[in-house]
């Protein structure tokens, strides 16, 4: 039997979890208590619960709550308080609350001694706690929280502002602990106003005892609101209290707190209770997630505002327009903007959106009238070529009437064209012998209404018969029919001679330099001219049948390939081709070209291809490309920078302009559509701003400015640049101890950190429980960190290209579905990783696995401030020169202090001048004896590294110089001027200090040497 319970009871627990999922999901959620001091009716304390239950809500928890109500605004007895604890043992003895919220000091103080016996291990987190001090948290490593700090001079200060005939200022109020601390900080601000007001404070008094005094009061009185008894000493609620004073009252009554107004408190600067409730959750929230409390101090400030009613405004004739910038007025009537809101704001966006189709149809209509001018003008063009064009041309309809009769056709036959064109007797004219007529309009029709090549005899106008021969070419359409004619009857005179012209063209092709090759529509070699073994070794014929595709480079073949499968839907057009072709030899040789479509030619049939070998070019070319190469890239970036940076400073702003009124319109829009239409701008504006940032980062040619920093603070800092975007997102980051400083470009490691976490933001869109982690450590001497995710990972094959500028996988390009619609990415961020990392001597490596995440690697060289001891020791077996006189010039202040104490300390003990710009150096330089250069080349001012070295030779030819700069422009010149100088040398930035001391002693060792 109990073998069978071990094994039934297991069971049953885990049948009752699998089917009732939402018993689970409670039992996993966190539980809060919140303790009150007060009754639950009262205002401070149902304001305080809003705070608390709407921050919860903000930040989708779903906790559990349980809230208790300690009753001690009526009744606050010592042994009252004993009972509550018994009372709590028994409740609360098997209930573990993962967190308690208490609310005023009353129970914080009851929490302080006994937290520990109630709430073992338990964070605590207070507020609303008057007369905060820190000694009262002795001891107490599991209590934080906020304080109420209620604020009676500002209150006063614009009370007296407003009512400047005040006199005297009336504190009501009952025995309690409240009223006494309050007391005890008016007491502390008196003697401020002693010279301008008397102060009385009027405590035990009843209701009727206040009411009555109230109707005395000078009128040059002001009332301290308060909460106060009835006769029969029950505790009257704070609106009560205001409101029966209010009642009688003919002066004004102003106050600290929230819950006052709107009862007949004119205002003050108040203290909210949603505000002390909100602030507390917020701290709470942070607990759950893992924030230890020691971590979190007290927040000692009170978020108090300064607040009135608008009734009362209007009872003592004052003008809001005195009040204090960012006062809230409550019973104030909606502006017609308020009220009318969405009808302006809709009627705003409709002209708006009408006045953009305006302009679109402007545009569209100017576009056309162009287009159509264009147009006009071509065939304006066509017709008058047609017109000049020494063939004959004519175009005839369905029923043989002709519309087009050029002038050619005028010289051979005499007819001008008013006598032909729309002439239904053309035929007969042209054609008087009726059986000749009739015999060559059957043959027509039994060739569909083509003429190919045929040959008519027409009468001339004078009598005389002309020998045409027709050709109907490949634009005539259904309704008209095109026929292209020329007078071949001298040349039926001449054949010899035309035969003989024939050979001669032959002879040409045959001769020229280019060769005409003729391929079918699957791309086999239809025809070679003979010039095809001159050019490509191949015998004539050899080529014949075999498909012309098989000899294309395997890197040309898809571009190829595509268009020719284009060209054969373009009959007549003529497309310019560029490939490389494989010559009988084996090698490969650049080609290029034109195609034209000539598969309706009736005496071609093919796709006729003219091309050349520009091989010799091409290698002529290749070198001069490549040495240009760079150089062009700089330059195409720098006016892109240019641009860019001029650009983006207006689109940013018309972008703001656009985020702000979008967010402005949110704020008050009702329309489920109008709203939907409004986030997809706000959302199409932050992806317009993101584009800006990282295409004014990848055209920029731009040197790092290194300094030293820590890389967890700066990715600490990007996650709070995040924090919104990483809502929902579980963070975990793994950070060794002892990691050193980074030496880098902060700016360039923020953005590129930003570029990668929002990437893995991204890629976890779609999964249910999203999860980013952060690594930091250090490895050979290089400072490491990673970034990995669980997203949707990146498909194998784009691996290679997402450092590509202009690609990503987002947007319109996410054919997997892997990101949530309306993630869209600019195609820069990656390359501007790359650029950043390399700029550093940096790697960065990808790891990534479909639909499991996606894992980057980074990799910065470590540079220490100052030599290892291990490293000076090894330094001191090679150095030879010490004591040296050095000027070195670097204008990057983390890199000037690092070289500066390598230099000047042990094993080195050089002398050192810094300057951080040429004017200054080339100054030092001219009246100083040195013995070495250190030199950055890029420098601020007008005057660079170059200009600086370019001083120094004009000088002393001999002097060693060591530049130091990580600039490509630079890296590129620095080979050329090493043949010319072998007193230079140069180290790429960022450098290892123990390579900078290393070369500096071999460049002094290589010159002394030479001299000697």
């Amino acid at each position: 039997m109990k073998h069978h319970l071990k094994i039934t009871l297991p069971l049953i627990c885990f049948l009752l979890f699998v089917a009732h999922p939402a018993l689970a999901q409670e039992l996993s959620a966190p539980k809060v208590l919140v303790l009150h001091s007060y009754h639950k009716s009262l205002t401070w304390v149902e304001s305080i619960e809003k705070g608390i239950i709407s921050e919860f809500k903000k930040k989708k928890s779903n906790a559990v709550f349980r809230f208790e109500y300690m009753d001690t605004k009526r009744i606050n007895r010592l042994d009252y308080l004993q009972s509550l604890l018994k009372l709590y043992k028994v409740k609360f003895k098997n209930i573990r609350f993962n967190i308690i919220i208490c609310s005023d000091n009353t129970s914080l103080n009851f929490l302080l001694p006994h937290h520990h016996v109630l709430f073992p291990d338990t964070p605590i987190v207070f507020c609303g706690i008057n007369n905060f001090k820190d000694d009262i948290l002795a001891d107490q490593d599991l209590f934080t929280g906020t304080v109420e700090e209620v604020d009676f001079r500002s209150t006063l200060d614009i009370a007296v502002k407003l009512h400047p005939k005040t006199r005297q200022i009336i504190f009501y109020g009952d025995d309690s602990p409240t009223y006494h601390h309050n007391k005890a900080l008016l007491d502390k601000i008196i003697p401020a106003y002693e010279d301008r007001l008397k102060f009385q404070y009027k405590n035990n008094f009843s209701l009727k005892q206040i009411q009555n005094d109230i109707q005395t009061l000078d009128p040059n009185s002001l009332i301290l609101a308060a909460s106060i008894r009835t006769e029969t000493g029950d505790f009257l609620s704070f609106e009560e209290s205001v409101k029966k004073m209010e009642a009688v009252s003919h002066v004004p009554i102003y106050g600290c707190w929230d819950f006052f107004l709107g009862h007949g408190l004119v205002g003050g600067r108040l203290v909210s209770g949603f505000a002390q409730g909100k602030t507390a959750a917020n701290i709470a929230l942070r607990i759950l997630a893992g924030v230890a409390v020691s971590d979190i101090p007290v927040i000692r400030k009170s978020p108090n505002k300064y607040m009135f009613d608008n009734d009362q405004l209007k009872k003592f004739n004052i003008d809001p327009s005195r009040l204090p910038k960012d006062t809230v007025i409550i019973n104030m009537q909606p502006s017609f903007f308020t009220k009318n809101s969405t009808l302006i704001v809709s009627t705003i966006g409709m002209i708006a959106f009408l006045i953009f189709v305006i302009l679109i149809l402007s545009f569209n209509i100017r576009r056309r009238k162009r287009t159509e001018k264009k147009l006009k003008e071509s065939e304006e063009k066509f017709y008058s070529a047609l017109m000049e064009l020494p063939i004959l041309i004519n175009a005839v309809d369905q029923n043989g009437i002709i519309s087009f009769w050029n002038k050619q056709c005028e010289k051979v036959t005499g007819y001008t064209a008013d006598e032909i064109i729309g002439n239904p007797n053309t035929m007969e004219i042209l054609y008087p012998d009726h059986d000749y007529l009739k015999k060559e309009l059957s043959k027509w029709a039994d060739q569909n209404f083509q003429l190919k090549n045929t040959e008519l005899i027409l009468t001339a106008k004078k009598g005389y018969n002309k020998i045409i021969l027709w050709t109907n070419p490949d634009f005539s359409s259904p309704d008209w029919i095109w026929a292209v004619g020329v007078d071949i009857t001298d040349y039926k005179q001449a054949e010899e001679a035309l035969r003989e012209s024939e050979e001669h063209f032959r002879a040409l092709i045959e001769n020229s330099n280019d060769v005409i090759s003729i391929l079918d529509e699957t791309g086999k070699i239809m025809y070679e001219s003979p010039s095809h073994k001159r050019v490509l070794g191949y015998n004539t014929g050899d080529l014949i049948g075999v498909n012309a595709f098989e000899f294309i480079h395997p890197d040309d073949l898809e571009r190829i390939s595509s268009q020719f499968a284009g060209l054969l839907h373009k009959p007549g057009e003529i497309e310019q081709i560029y490939f490389r072709f494989l010559h009988q030899d084996g090698t490969w040789r650049y080609i290029e070209g034109s195609g034209s479509n000539l598969l309706n030619s009736p005496g071609v049939k093919g796709i006729v291809i003219n091309y050349r070998d520009i091989t010799d070019r091409k290698q002529a070319e290749k070198e001069k490309i490549k040495a240009q190469q760079l150089a062009i890239e700089h330059e195409k970036h720098a006016l892109v920078g240019q641009i860019a940076g001029k650009m983006a400073h207006d689109f940013n702003n018309i972008l703001g302009i656009i985020m702000g009124n979008t967010e402005l319109s949110l704020l008050d829009c009702k329309d489920a559509e109008t709203i939907k239409t409004l986030e997809l701008i706000f959302n199409q504006t932050v992806r317009g701003k993101n584009l800006t940032r990282n295409l004014v980062a990848f055209a920029k040619d731009q040197e790092p400015q290194q300094e030293f920093f820590r890389i967890n603070e700066k990715i600490d800092l990007v996650i709070s640049l995040l924090k919104k975007d990483l809502e929902g997102i579980d963070l975990i980051k793994e950070d060794k101890s002892g990691l050193p400083d980074l030496l880098a470009d902060p700016g360039m490691m923020e953005h590129a950190l930003i570029n990668l976490i929002q990437n893995s933001i991204h890629a976890t869109s779609m999964v249910e429980y999203p999860k980013i982690t952060t690594r930091t450590y250090c490895l050979d001497k290089n400072i490491c960190f990673e970034i990995e995710d669980n997203g949707c990972g990146i498909p194998k094959e784009y691996l290679e290209k997402i450092f590509d500028p202009s690609f990503t996988l987002k947007g319109s390009r996410d054919v997997t579905e892997s990101y949530k619609t309306g993630i869209k990415g600019t195609g820069y961020g990656m390359s501007n990783v790359k650029k950043y990392i390399e700029l550093h001597k940096g790697t960065i490596l990808v790891e990534s696995k479909l639909d499991s995440g996606t894992k980057i690697t980074i990799k910065l060289p470590s540079i220490k401030k100052e030599l290892t001891k291990e490293e000076k020791i090894e330094i001191r077996k090679e150095i030879v020169h010490f004591e040296k006189y050095i000027l070195l010039v670097e204008d990057e202040i983390a890199i000037s202090d690092v070289q500066y104490r390598l230099l000047t300390q042990e094993p080195c003990v050089h002398k050192v001048d810094i300057a951080n710009n040429g004017q200054i150096a080339m100054d030092l330089f001219d009246r100083n004896e040195y013995d070495f250069i250190s030199l950055d080349y890029i420098l601020p001012g007008k005057i660079n590294g170059m200009d600086v070295y370019n001083h120094i030779r004009k000088t002393n030819k001999i002097i060693p110089v060591l530049f130091i700069s990580g600039n490509i422009e630079f890296l590129e010149s620095i080979k050329e001027l090493k043949q010319k100088d072998v007193n230079i040398d140069h180290l790429s930035k960022p450098c290892q200090n123990k390579d900078y001391v290393n070369t500096i002693n071999k460049l002094l060792g290589k010159v002394l040497m030479g001299q000697q």
